[in-house]
């Protein structure tokens, strides 16, 4: 009798063990599921950002330098405002270079945006070259 006893709760801790396990794979194949949908979305958002820095068009004037107005007090980035009331970013190496006055010249289906100054001193930016590395192989911009 005591043997029989044994075999049944033998079977229900056999049972609770392989629920347990069930469990844990679900959990698991569930989280797997979310990275893969997250990674995913990840790159969408990466193509879009890049799609709207591609497709982008002005031609105008900076009418102020808006240094105070940066993010965070973010070191990397500083801002213009431009004529057409447009407020942009640019990196500090181009912005200490503007003066009031000078040209931003950005057109569609470019990556490059040109700076030229008044006196016809011109250099281009690069704006999709990081977007464009951040893109893995299942990018429609490769």
């Amino acid at each position: 009798m005591w043997f029989r006893n044994s075999s049944k709760e033998d079977e229900e801790e056999f049972k609770e063990a392989s629920n347990k396990i069930k469990l844990i794979f679900v959990v698991l194949f569930l989280f797997i599921i979310v990275i893969i949908i997250l990674a995913d979305s990840s790159t969408y958002i990466q193509d879009k950002e890049y799609e709207e820095i591609h497709q982008q068009e002005y031609r105008t004037i900076i009418i102020s330098k808006l240094e105070e107005a940066s993010v965070n007090n973010d070191k990397k980035r500083k801002e213009v405002l431009l004529e057409n009331h447009l407020q942009i970013n640019i990196s500090p190496e181009y912005y200490n270079r503007l003066t009031i006055g000078d040209s931003i010249i950005k057109l569609s289906g470019d990556d490059n945006r040109y700076y030229i100054k008044q006196n016809g001193e011109s250099w281009r930016e690069d704006l999709g070259a990081f977007l464009r590395s951040k893109l893995n192989d299942d990018s429609i911009y490769k």
